[in-house]
């Protein structure tokens, strides 16, 4: 081969390579997500959904890798420059789109240990073959061969975890192991478990900001949620002079937050609500309320249980109950009393913030609190934590101090004002039908303002997802101005039905393809004065 020819063809090789490290890292990002699950994972590269096929025209650049594969393996070794000229922008240009998916996802990837053998193992697979193609054939071989490989990339990640999992189970052993062994040494730390199908996060932020006006306390970060990361911030983070371990507890599958439990041994437990939340996965309803009474059930009767008394679910979730319940809940109607021991009660919710009175059993001189975080669902995360501070001992005065210096939880009901003097109402994180209903009436109060609803609509609701969209569409016909309905038309046609069955005109609908389509929108749309709620963001998840 020609030096000219030559030069071409590693040009090619280059720009392949990037290609498919680019391609590899999606694949590991994706499984990550899935909590390196298999069978999740499977799911996603070949659900309507989630695949990975269909995501950043993934399904073109297999077509265009497969025809560069041919053309290279047969072209001869006397290569066309046109081609190699025509090849080597196209294949950069692939690798490029590739590397830039990697970056829209709405949970960053984190390059773990664990994820760094995956990926060693996957070159091994990659690169192995193609050295060899390249010292016994020649290099076309070697370039055809890995055009074909990167193909079935997303294949070649599952089979990898596959390979790596015997040893992955005694390296998650170990940590599990030790974490669970530290947790057990320190004797004096109260460790507060969080689990419900919505407001985890709030609720564990706020239980957080209270506590730490008295007591020196520690919350996981983040979405750390697993058993995993509960292990890794027991191992890494907590101290002797810890009083509070502050953990949320996630569940997709049954048996996730008994493996939690295992590991962080709380001796609290909060349950927000039991609601529909990834109902797709759970399978039933009576799924997710077995899997919520997980964190129940490994409370020692000693510890205390914290529930929603406005959660029609709680009255089954007692079976799961071995210790004290201390009940919390807000009063929606003044003249239907909730029985509750600790009750938010004369909520006042404005556009500018909220304000309510503690009262109840368990409350011996009721006291009024005010905060400038927005919404219903907001207050009844914010009571949670108030009985969880009060249970500890706090005082009324600590508390409202505490309560209203809350910031907002990022992407949760976050108000945003931009500099064009639009504000947002950032609700970007994961959506329910009863957060979004939330969401929506708090659009709402603003009144004076054009409202503006930006979403995909809601997901992993299971054979409930199209109803639960179409109802959702008529709760918002009349609360919004415009909306902005994104992703393609099979999923937003639920939601775009319940808003013209109930009157709303469908020149106020906008359908985009993607969040940056409804951006540039929003750009040639919005005015000074207008408000903006994102209620889920997950196109750049489900595609």
């Amino acid at each position: 081969m020609k030096i000219w020819d030559l030069a071409l063809f590693l040009s090619v090789a280059v720009g392949i390579a990037i290609w498919a490290l680019a391609t590899l890292r999606i694949a590991l990002q994706r499984l990550q997500q899935s909590s390196y699950r298999n069978i999740r994972y499977w799911r996603r590269l070949f659900s309507k959904d989630t695949s990975l096929f269909l995501r950043d025209y993934r399904h073109l650049q297999v077509g265009l890798a497969l025809v560069i594969g041919l053309v290279i393996a047969n072209v001869g070794v006397e290569v066309s420059r046109m081609v190699a000229l025509f090849l080597i922008p196209l294949v950069f240009f692939l690798a490029l789109r590739s590397w830039a998916a990697t970056r829209s996802e709405k949970k960053p990837f984190v390059f773990t240990a664990r994820a760094q053998r995956l990926a060693a193992v996957c070159l091994i697979v990659l690169f192995i073959p193609a050295i060899w193609f390249f010292l016994e054939f020649e290099l076309r071989a070697a370039v055809a061969l890995f055009m074909n490989w990167i193909v079935w990339t997303p294949l070649l990640v599952l089979v990898g975890n596959g390979l790596v999992i015997p040893f992955e189970l005694q390296v998650k052993k170990f940590y599990l192991e030790d974490a669970a062994r530290k947790r057990r040494s320190l004797d004096g730390l109260q460790v507060i478990g969080i689990t419900g199908s919505y407001g985890k996060t709030s609720t564990k932020h706020f239980i957080q900001g209270i506590l730490s006006r008295r007591y020196l306390s520690y919350m996981t970060p983040g979405s750390v949620n697993t058993e995993l990361g509960l292990a890794r911030e027991i191992r890494e983070q907590l101290k002797t002079i810890h009083e509070f371990f502050i953990a949320e507890m996630g569940a997709r599958e049954r048996g996730d937050i008994a493996q939690c439990v295992r590991v962080a041994q709380p001796t609290w437990g909060v349950l927000t609500c039991v609601g529909k939340a990834h109902l797709e996965t759970f399978g039933s309803e009576a799924a997710i309320r077995a899997t919520k009474g997980e964190l129940l059930e490994g409370i020692p009767p000693s510890g205390v249980c914290f529930l929603n008394a406005n959660d029609s679910n709680t009255t089954e979730m007692r079976q799961f109950v071995k210790s004290r319940i201390v009940t919390f809940g807000v009063q929606r109607v003044k003249d239907e009393p909730l029985v509750a021991d600790i009750c938010a009660q004369e909520v006042s919710v404005t556009q500018d913030g909220s304000s309510f009175r503690v009262s109840g059993e368990k409350i011996e001189v009721p006291f009024e609190v005010r905060t400038q975080l927005l919404g219903f669902h907001n207050i009844s995360n914010l009571i949670a934590a108030i009985a969880v501070a009060v249970e500890a001992g706090m005082s009324a005065s600590v508390i409202q101090a505490a309560v209203q210096a809350l910031p907002p939880v990022e992407h949760r009901l976050q108000l945003l004002k931009k500099s064009n003097g639009v504000l947002v109402i950032d609700d970007a994180f994961n959506s329910n039908p009863e957060g979004f209903r939330e969401a929506l009436d708090t659009l709402a109060l603003f009144k004076d303002r054009r409202r503006v609803l930006v979403t995909p609509g809601m997901v992993e609701l299971g054979e409930q997802e199209q109803e639960e969209n179409r109802n959702i569409g008529g709760y918002a016909a009349p609360r919004v101005s415009h909306v902005v309905l994104v992703g393609e038309d099979e999923r937003v046609f639920p939601l775009k039905e319940g808003l013209l069955s109930e009157g709303f005109l469908s020149e106020d609908i906008e359908q985009v393809r993607t969040l940056r389509d409804a951006a540039e929108h929003l750009t040639r749309y919005n005015k000074p004065g207008d408000v903006v709620l994102f209620e889920n963001d997950l196109p750049d998840l489900y595609g």
